[in-house]
């Protein structure tokens, strides 16, 4: 896990509550904070995907909200990411 955050240029955190209560995706979350702290290269890009709790660690960061998605919601993801999703 470990190294493929720091190979990739982006980690994409779905955000379900099962997810965020997951031990796993906890662990994915910090490896790639750790790699980009304040989020200026914008590696890890949160995904709302339905209602939950929002981790305190993630709420400063923007997110994409995926719960009802329309055209808008891909100019929330970086360029790189929103061409491959949406294609």
């Amino acid at each position: 896990m470990e190294e493929a955050a720091k190979n990739s240029r982006h980690t994409i955190a779905v955000l379900t509550q099962k997810r965020v209560d997951s031990d796993w995706s906890q662990f994915e979350v910090l490896i790639t904070t750790a790699i980009d702290p304040i989020g200026r290269l914008q590696r890890l890009m949160p995904l709302l995907q339905e209602n939950c709790e929002i981790p305190e660690r993630l709420k400063f960061r923007s997110y994409a909200d995926f719960r009802s998605p329309d055209e808008q919601t891909w100019q929330h993801l970086p360029r790189s990411v929103g061409d491959v999703a949406a294609g």
